[in-house]
Protein backbone atom coordinates (compact mmCIF):
# COMPACT_ATOMS: atom_id res chain seq x y z
CA UNK A 1 0.00 0.00 0.00
CA UNK A 2 1.36 3.26 -0.78
CA UNK A 3 1.53 6.68 0.65
CA UNK A 4 0.18 10.39 -0.22
CA UNK A 5 2.62 12.68 1.14
CA UNK A 6 2.05 16.93 1.66
CA UNK A 7 5.64 18.61 1.90
CA UNK A 8 6.66 22.08 2.71
CA UNK A 9 9.84 23.25 2.59
CA UNK A 10 10.49 26.44 3.94
CA UNK A 11 14.23 28.25 3.49
CA UNK A 12 14.65 31.41 4.81
CA UNK A 13 18.15 33.42 4.28
CA UNK A 14 18.85 36.70 5.99
CA UNK A 15 21.94 38.44 4.96
CA UNK A 16 24.26 40.97 7.16
CA UNK A 17 23.39 43.67 5.44
CA UNK A 18 21.49 44.79 1.82
CA UNK A 19 22.12 42.35 -0.60
CA UNK A 20 21.73 44.54 -4.66
CA UNK A 21 20.97 41.53 -6.90
CA UNK A 22 20.73 37.63 -6.31
CA UNK A 23 20.80 34.49 -9.04
CA UNK A 24 19.29 31.76 -7.10
CA UNK A 25 18.64 27.73 -8.32
CA UNK A 26 16.09 25.87 -6.38
CA UNK A 27 15.94 22.02 -5.93
CA UNK A 28 12.76 21.26 -4.15
CA UNK A 29 10.56 19.37 -6.45
CA UNK A 30 9.80 15.90 -6.47
CA UNK A 31 10.58 13.52 -9.43
CA UNK A 32 7.96 11.62 -11.44
CA UNK A 33 9.59 7.54 -11.20
CA UNK A 34 8.44 4.28 -11.42
CA UNK A 35 7.77 4.34 -7.54
CA UNK A 36 6.40 7.85 -7.11
CA UNK A 37 4.36 10.22 -8.74
CA UNK A 38 4.36 13.99 -8.14
CA UNK A 39 1.03 15.08 -8.07
CA UNK A 40 0.79 18.91 -7.65
CA UNK A 41 4.34 20.84 -6.79
CA UNK A 42 4.80 24.60 -6.46
CA UNK A 43 7.93 26.58 -5.74
CA UNK A 44 7.52 30.55 -5.14
CA UNK A 45 10.47 33.08 -3.98
CA UNK A 46 8.06 35.57 -2.99
CA UNK A 47 5.73 37.99 -3.91
CA UNK A 48 6.32 39.55 -7.47
CA UNK A 49 9.22 37.16 -8.01
CA UNK A 50 8.66 35.23 -11.20
CA UNK A 51 10.29 31.71 -11.19
CA UNK A 52 10.88 29.60 -14.41
CA UNK A 53 11.84 25.69 -14.30
CA UNK A 54 14.19 23.88 -16.24
CA UNK A 55 15.19 20.30 -16.63
CA UNK A 56 19.55 19.75 -15.65
CA UNK A 57 21.64 17.44 -16.94
CA UNK A 58 21.18 14.80 -14.26
CA UNK A 59 17.19 15.28 -14.86
CA UNK A 60 16.12 17.21 -11.68
CA UNK A 61 13.83 19.74 -11.61
CA UNK A 62 15.21 23.14 -10.98
CA UNK A 63 12.91 26.97 -10.13
CA UNK A 64 15.30 29.76 -11.63
CA UNK A 65 14.87 33.28 -9.94
CA UNK A 66 16.59 36.31 -9.65
CA UNK A 67 15.88 39.26 -7.42
CA UNK A 68 17.39 42.50 -9.26
CA UNK A 69 15.96 44.85 -6.54
CA UNK A 70 18.52 45.68 -3.15
CA UNK A 71 16.58 42.98 -0.44
CA UNK A 72 18.24 41.90 2.89
CA UNK A 73 17.05 38.35 2.65
CA UNK A 74 14.95 35.50 1.12
CA UNK A 75 12.39 33.58 1.82
CA UNK A 76 12.36 30.22 -0.53
CA UNK A 77 8.82 27.99 -0.35
CA UNK A 78 8.04 25.13 -1.88
CA UNK A 79 5.17 22.42 -1.58
CA UNK A 80 4.15 19.73 -2.79
CA UNK A 81 1.89 16.74 -2.99
CA UNK A 82 3.31 13.05 -3.95
CA UNK A 83 2.21 9.07 -4.20
CA UNK A 84 5.19 6.66 -3.20
CA UNK A 85 4.82 3.14 -3.68
CA UNK A 86 7.11 0.21 -1.75
CA UNK A 87 10.58 0.00 -3.15
CA UNK A 88 9.66 -3.76 -5.15
CA UNK A 89 12.98 -5.21 -3.91
CA UNK A 90 15.87 -6.90 -5.37
CA UNK A 91 15.32 -9.00 -7.97
CA UNK A 92 16.47 -12.97 -7.83
CA UNK A 93 20.16 -13.80 -7.99
CA UNK A 94 19.86 -15.49 -10.97
CA UNK A 95 18.78 -12.58 -12.82
CA UNK A 96 21.16 -10.35 -11.72
CA UNK A 97 24.77 -9.87 -13.48
CA UNK A 98 27.96 -10.98 -12.02
CA UNK A 99 31.04 -9.49 -11.13
CA UNK A 100 32.68 -9.84 -14.88
CA UNK A 101 29.70 -8.69 -16.80
CA UNK A 102 29.66 -5.50 -14.53
CA UNK A 103 32.89 -4.76 -14.85
CA UNK A 104 32.55 -5.12 -18.75
CA UNK A 105 29.19 -3.05 -18.88
CA UNK A 106 29.85 -0.85 -16.47
CA UNK A 107 32.45 1.53 -17.85
CA UNK A 108 30.38 2.17 -21.24
CA UNK A 109 28.42 5.24 -21.88
CA UNK A 110 26.51 7.47 -18.73
CA UNK A 111 27.75 4.39 -16.21
CA UNK A 112 31.15 5.46 -16.42
CA UNK A 113 30.11 9.01 -14.59
CA UNK A 114 28.61 7.08 -11.57
CA UNK A 115 32.48 5.30 -11.56
CA UNK A 116 34.91 8.12 -11.47
CA UNK A 117 35.72 9.44 -7.93
CA UNK A 118 34.71 13.34 -7.29
CA UNK A 119 36.53 15.90 -4.69
CA UNK A 120 33.57 14.78 -2.53
CA UNK A 121 33.69 11.13 -3.10
CA UNK A 122 37.59 10.24 -2.59
CA UNK A 123 39.27 7.96 0.20
CA UNK A 124 42.92 7.02 0.62
CA UNK A 125 43.55 3.49 -0.73
CA UNK A 126 43.75 2.10 2.94
CA UNK A 127 40.08 2.88 3.36
CA UNK A 128 39.32 1.31 0.35
CA UNK A 129 41.40 -1.93 0.26
CA UNK A 130 39.88 -2.69 4.15
CA UNK A 131 36.25 -2.13 2.23
CA UNK A 132 37.12 -4.53 -0.24
CA UNK A 133 38.30 -7.56 1.86
CA UNK A 134 35.21 -7.34 3.45
CA UNK A 135 32.96 -8.43 0.52
CA UNK A 136 35.42 -10.67 -1.00
CA UNK A 137 33.37 -13.50 -1.98
CA UNK A 138 30.20 -11.74 -2.04
CA UNK A 139 27.95 -11.08 -4.89
CA UNK A 140 27.64 -7.13 -5.87
CA UNK A 141 24.07 -7.13 -4.13
CA UNK A 142 25.59 -8.21 -0.88
CA UNK A 143 28.66 -6.60 -1.54
CA UNK A 144 27.01 -3.25 -1.85
CA UNK A 145 24.85 -4.21 1.43
CA UNK A 146 27.89 -4.84 3.01
CA UNK A 147 29.39 -1.57 2.59
CA UNK A 148 26.44 0.52 3.49
CA UNK A 149 26.14 -1.62 6.96
CA UNK A 150 30.27 -0.45 7.26
CA UNK A 151 29.82 2.92 6.77
CA UNK A 152 26.93 3.09 9.27
CA UNK A 153 28.95 1.24 11.83
CA UNK A 154 32.15 3.59 11.09
CA UNK A 155 30.14 6.96 11.39
CA UNK A 156 28.23 8.53 13.74
CA UNK A 157 24.98 10.20 12.99
CA UNK A 158 25.60 13.60 14.71
CA UNK A 159 23.62 16.71 13.12
CA UNK A 160 26.00 20.11 13.21
CA UNK A 161 29.17 17.48 12.97
CA UNK A 162 29.90 18.43 9.44
CA UNK A 163 29.18 21.13 6.85
CA UNK A 164 28.15 20.77 3.05
CA UNK A 165 31.78 20.76 2.10
CA UNK A 166 33.05 18.21 4.45
CA UNK A 167 34.39 15.47 2.01
CA UNK A 168 34.18 11.57 2.50
CA UNK A 169 37.94 11.30 4.08
CA UNK A 170 36.96 13.90 6.49
CA UNK A 171 34.28 12.50 7.77
CA UNK A 172 35.63 9.07 7.93
CA UNK A 173 38.64 10.33 9.81
CA UNK A 174 36.02 12.11 11.98
CA UNK A 175 33.92 9.32 12.88
CA UNK A 176 31.08 11.68 12.58
CA UNK A 177 28.63 13.39 10.39
CA UNK A 178 25.24 13.65 8.69
CA UNK A 179 23.25 12.20 6.06
CA UNK A 180 25.25 14.01 3.37
CA UNK A 181 28.10 12.67 4.67
CA UNK A 182 27.24 9.09 5.13
CA UNK A 183 25.72 8.78 1.16
CA UNK A 184 28.84 10.14 -0.10
CA UNK A 185 31.26 7.94 1.81
CA UNK A 186 29.51 5.15 1.27
CA UNK A 187 28.97 6.35 -3.12
CA UNK A 188 32.83 6.23 -2.76
CA UNK A 189 33.14 3.01 -1.55
CA UNK A 190 30.63 1.68 -3.67
CA UNK A 191 32.33 2.86 -6.97
CA UNK A 192 35.92 1.38 -5.34
CA UNK A 193 34.22 -2.09 -5.59
CA UNK A 194 33.54 -1.10 -9.22
CA UNK A 195 29.82 -0.48 -8.46
CA UNK A 196 28.30 2.75 -10.55
CA UNK A 197 26.78 4.28 -7.90
CA UNK A 198 24.81 8.25 -7.28
CA UNK A 199 23.91 10.19 -4.07
CA UNK A 200 20.40 10.93 -3.90
CA UNK A 201 18.61 13.76 -2.15
CA UNK A 202 14.62 13.91 -1.33
CA UNK A 203 12.47 13.98 1.75
CA UNK A 204 12.26 11.07 4.41
CA UNK A 205 9.39 10.96 6.92
CA UNK A 206 10.25 10.18 10.28
CA UNK A 207 7.40 7.97 11.69
CA UNK A 208 6.98 4.67 10.02
CA UNK A 209 3.74 4.34 11.45
CA UNK A 210 2.23 7.63 10.26
CA UNK A 211 -1.54 7.71 10.66
CA UNK A 212 -3.23 9.89 7.76
CA UNK A 213 -3.63 14.34 8.42
CA UNK A 214 -0.80 14.01 11.04
CA UNK A 215 1.90 16.24 10.17
CA UNK A 216 5.54 15.51 11.17
CA UNK A 217 8.43 17.96 11.28
CA UNK A 218 10.41 15.75 8.34
CA UNK A 219 14.11 16.74 7.03
CA UNK A 220 15.86 16.82 3.87
CA UNK A 221 17.80 13.43 3.61
CA UNK A 222 20.48 11.75 1.48
CA UNK A 223 20.57 8.36 0.65
CA UNK A 224 22.54 6.34 -2.33
CA UNK A 225 21.76 3.95 -5.22
CA UNK A 226 23.74 1.44 -7.26
CA UNK A 227 24.01 -0.10 -10.37
CA UNK A 228 23.81 -3.83 -10.74
CA UNK A 229 21.71 -4.52 -13.76
CA UNK A 230 19.38 -2.07 -12.63
CA UNK A 231 19.24 0.92 -9.99
CA UNK A 232 18.83 -0.29 -6.26
CA UNK A 233 18.50 1.99 -3.56
CA UNK A 234 20.49 2.35 -0.38
CA UNK A 235 19.81 4.39 2.97
CA UNK A 236 23.16 3.83 4.95
CA UNK A 237 22.57 6.24 7.64
CA UNK A 238 18.80 4.60 8.86
CA UNK A 239 19.55 1.21 7.53
CA UNK A 240 15.78 1.27 6.58
CA UNK A 241 14.20 -0.14 3.36
CA UNK A 242 14.38 2.89 0.99
CA UNK A 243 10.67 2.51 0.37
CA UNK A 244 7.19 4.92 0.57
CA UNK A 245 9.30 7.51 3.26
CA UNK A 246 11.83 8.20 1.07
CA UNK A 247 10.56 11.11 -1.96
CA UNK A 248 13.23 11.42 -4.23
CA UNK A 249 13.78 14.79 -5.46
CA UNK A 250 17.49 15.03 -6.97
CA UNK A 251 20.24 12.35 -8.45
CA UNK A 252 23.72 13.07 -9.40
CA UNK A 253 27.57 12.34 -8.91
CA UNK A 254 27.65 14.20 -5.16
CA UNK A 255 26.12 16.56 -3.38
CA UNK A 256 27.57 19.73 -5.27
CA UNK A 257 25.13 18.30 -8.25
CA UNK A 258 21.79 18.17 -6.39
CA UNK A 259 21.94 21.30 -3.83
CA UNK A 260 18.91 22.29 -2.65
CA UNK A 261 19.95 25.83 -3.05
CA UNK A 262 22.67 27.48 -4.32
CA UNK A 263 22.68 31.05 -6.33
CA UNK A 264 25.16 33.98 -6.79
CA UNK A 265 24.76 37.60 -4.74
CA UNK A 266 26.32 40.79 -4.82
CA UNK A 267 26.39 42.16 -1.21
CA UNK A 268 28.22 40.84 2.44
CA UNK A 269 29.37 37.68 2.72
CA UNK A 270 27.95 37.16 5.98
CA UNK A 271 24.55 35.20 5.90
CA UNK A 272 22.09 32.76 7.30
CA UNK A 273 19.91 30.38 6.85
CA UNK A 274 17.29 28.50 8.59
CA UNK A 275 15.27 25.50 6.81
CA UNK A 276 12.51 23.74 8.01
CA UNK A 277 10.23 20.52 6.73
CA UNK A 278 7.35 19.42 7.12
CA UNK A 279 5.67 16.20 6.04
CA UNK A 280 1.85 15.30 6.09
CA UNK A 281 0.96 11.65 5.29
CA UNK A 282 -2.72 12.17 3.56
CA UNK A 283 -5.59 9.12 3.22
CA UNK A 284 -5.30 7.67 0.16
CA UNK A 285 -8.42 7.52 -1.77
CA UNK A 286 -10.53 3.95 -2.35
CA UNK A 287 -10.40 4.47 -5.89
CA UNK A 288 -8.71 1.07 -7.77
CA UNK A 289 -4.89 1.65 -8.52
CA UNK A 290 -5.56 0.62 -12.29
CA UNK A 291 -8.47 3.90 -12.10
CA UNK A 292 -5.86 6.08 -11.39
CA UNK A 293 -3.47 8.25 -12.76
CA UNK A 294 -0.29 6.42 -11.10
CA UNK A 295 -1.53 3.22 -13.41
CA UNK A 296 -0.83 4.62 -16.37
CA UNK A 297 2.57 5.87 -15.17
CA UNK A 298 3.51 2.66 -13.87
CA UNK A 299 2.50 0.88 -17.36
CA UNK A 300 4.38 3.67 -19.26
CA UNK A 301 7.71 3.51 -17.02
CA UNK A 302 7.69 -0.28 -15.64
CA UNK A 303 7.71 -3.87 -17.61
CA UNK A 304 6.78 -7.37 -15.53
CA UNK A 305 10.43 -7.86 -14.96
CA UNK A 306 11.30 -4.38 -13.67
CA UNK A 307 8.49 -4.74 -10.87
CA UNK A 308 7.03 -8.03 -10.96
CA UNK A 309 3.58 -8.44 -10.12
CA UNK A 310 2.79 -4.45 -9.72
CA UNK A 311 0.59 -4.34 -12.24
CA UNK A 312 -2.68 -5.74 -13.07
CA UNK A 313 -3.25 -5.80 -8.67
CA UNK A 314 -6.97 -4.68 -9.96
CA UNK A 315 -9.70 -6.25 -12.32
CA UNK A 316 -9.24 -5.15 -15.95
CA UNK A 317 -11.76 -2.21 -17.10
CA UNK A 318 -15.11 -3.44 -18.88
CA UNK A 319 -15.35 -1.47 -21.91
CA UNK A 320 -18.39 0.59 -22.27
CA UNK A 321 -21.22 -1.05 -23.77
CA UNK A 322 -22.57 0.03 -26.92
CA UNK A 323 -25.82 1.99 -26.67
CA UNK A 324 -28.83 0.62 -28.57
CA UNK A 325 -29.83 1.78 -31.75
CA UNK A 326 -33.71 2.55 -31.48
CA UNK A 327 -35.69 0.56 -34.23
CA UNK A 328 -37.04 3.17 -37.02
CA UNK A 329 -40.15 4.73 -36.06
CA UNK A 330 -39.80 4.96 -32.41
CA UNK A 331 -38.10 8.39 -32.10
CA UNK A 332 -34.92 10.62 -32.97
CA UNK A 333 -31.92 9.43 -31.04
CA UNK A 334 -30.13 11.79 -28.97
CA UNK A 335 -26.59 12.89 -27.81
CA UNK A 336 -27.09 10.37 -24.74
CA UNK A 337 -27.78 7.28 -27.12
CA UNK A 338 -31.36 6.69 -25.90
CA UNK A 339 -34.42 7.48 -28.41
CA UNK A 340 -36.33 10.23 -28.21
CA UNK A 341 -40.25 10.08 -26.97
CA UNK A 342 -42.20 11.33 -30.08
CA UNK A 343 -44.34 14.80 -29.24
CA UNK A 344 -46.71 16.50 -30.46
CA UNK A 345 -45.28 19.87 -31.69
CA UNK A 346 -47.77 21.79 -30.08
CA UNK A 347 -48.79 20.42 -26.90
CA UNK A 348 -45.83 18.91 -25.85
CA UNK A 349 -47.28 15.68 -25.32
CA UNK A 350 -46.73 11.83 -25.65
CA UNK A 351 -48.91 9.93 -27.95
CA UNK A 352 -50.78 6.75 -26.06
CA UNK A 353 -49.00 3.97 -25.58
CA UNK A 354 -48.63 1.72 -29.03
CA UNK A 355 -49.23 4.42 -30.94
CA UNK A 356 -47.05 6.66 -33.01
CA UNK A 357 -47.12 9.58 -34.75
CA UNK A 358 -47.86 9.37 -38.67
CA UNK A 359 -48.59 13.04 -39.81
CA UNK A 360 -46.92 16.27 -38.36
CA UNK A 361 -48.71 19.48 -39.56
CA UNK A 362 -47.05 22.66 -38.86
CA UNK A 363 -49.58 23.41 -35.65
CA UNK A 364 -47.11 25.92 -33.85
CA UNK A 365 -48.01 29.30 -34.50
CA UNK A 366 -44.82 31.54 -35.63
CA UNK A 367 -43.05 32.72 -33.11
CA UNK A 368 -45.12 31.06 -30.35
CA UNK A 369 -43.62 28.29 -27.90
CA UNK A 370 -45.31 25.10 -27.22
CA UNK A 371 -48.48 24.82 -25.04
CA UNK A 372 -48.83 23.37 -21.93
CA UNK A 373 -48.55 19.63 -22.02
CA UNK A 374 -52.23 18.14 -22.15
CA UNK A 375 -53.83 20.69 -23.62
CA UNK A 376 -56.17 19.76 -26.75
CA UNK A 377 -54.48 19.70 -29.69
CA UNK A 378 -56.17 19.31 -33.47
CA UNK A 379 -53.10 19.69 -35.34
CA UNK A 380 -51.56 16.18 -35.12
CA UNK A 381 -53.31 12.68 -35.88
CA UNK A 382 -51.92 9.84 -34.09
CA UNK A 383 -52.85 6.08 -35.51
CA UNK A 384 -52.67 2.99 -33.53
CA UNK A 385 -49.15 0.54 -34.83
CA UNK A 386 -49.42 -3.09 -35.60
Amino acid sequence: MGWRLRIEHTTRVTYSGPVLTSFNEARMTPLTLPTQTTMDARVTAGPGAPVWTYNDYWGSYVSVFDLPEAHDGLLIQATAMVETEPFPGVPAAQDRPGWAELRARAPHGRLLEFLLPTPLTTVTGQIQDAAMSDINGLDPDEAAAAISGRVREHVTYMPGATGVRTNAQEAWDKGQGVCQDMAQLTVALLRAAGLPARYVSGYLHPDVHAEPGRTAVGQSHAWVEYWAGSWIPLDPTSGAEVGERHVVVARGRDYTDVPPLKGLYHGPPESDMEVTVEVTRLALSRTCAADSPRSSLRSKYLTSNVMPGILGACPPKKPPARRPIPPPGTGRRTSSGFPRTPRCKRCCSPPPSSWAPTVSAPCRPPGSRSAWPGSACSGCSWTRTA
